[in-house]
């Protein structure tokens, strides 16, 4: 693997993130294309909106997204990015901005069709009713509340097994489990949020 690639896409790095489940990084890997796929016509639309507030937080959810996906290159020019708006100084960091982000999104795509290739894709467990546990003891539910909707929040990565117990501990009912592993799986964090409140 040549230098540029590993600035691209740090593959283990990312394998790292996701437990070293190449299955779960291709799903993830799949919905940022999908996600972002239409970049362009989104950050053309916030800026002739004067959105800037939405500006900002598009651009740090791609930095957020890309820096635990491993995406090192695009990571860092959504970082640049992000401090050029917040100073006013756009045009140059939109250019890399936008550049990087086209070059990512064909490099994962490849990525992605080549692990479709090597294995077929498998699907993440489901919470069923028996995995429940009830809990009786209300200040352990909040403090799992409060740890899931941080670290979502913060756009953290929140392995399966992780998510699986936070859900147990939480003891949401199995619909709501199941809306909330829906929502995460499809990087819409605030749905989760919601679903815990």
């Amino acid at each position: 693997m040549s230098n540029t690639t590993a600035e691209l896409f740090n593959q283990d790095f990312a394998l790292r993130q996701f437990s070293g489940n190449r299955t779960l990084l291709v799903s993830m890997l799949n919905k940022f294309i999908a996600q972002y796929a239409n970049y362009q016509e989104k950050l053309d639309e916030l800026m002739a909106q004067q959105a800037q507030d939405d500006l900002v937080r598009y651009v740090h959810t791609i930095k957020g997204i890309s820096g635990n996906l491993g995406l090192e290159s695009l990571y860092q020019a959504s970082r640049s990015f992000e401090t050029a708006l917040s100073q006013e100084q756009v045009a140059s960091e939109k250019h890399i901005f936008t550049s990087s982000l086209a070059v990512t999104l064909q490099h994962i795509q490849a990525f992605v069709d080549a692990a479709a290739l090597d294995s077929p894709p498998t699907s993440a467990p489901a919470v069923s009713n028996s995995e429940s546990v009830p809990s009786s003891n209300n200040e352990g539910i909040m403090l799992a509340k409060q740890q899931l909707t941080s670290a979502l929040s913060q756009q953290q990565f929140i392995s399966s097994s992780k998510l699986l117990d936070f859900l147990q501990r939480i003891n949401l009912s199995p619909s709501d489990s199941e809306a909330v592993q829906k929502a995460i799986n499809e990087l819409d964090y605030a749905t989760a949020i919601r679903y815990l409140k």
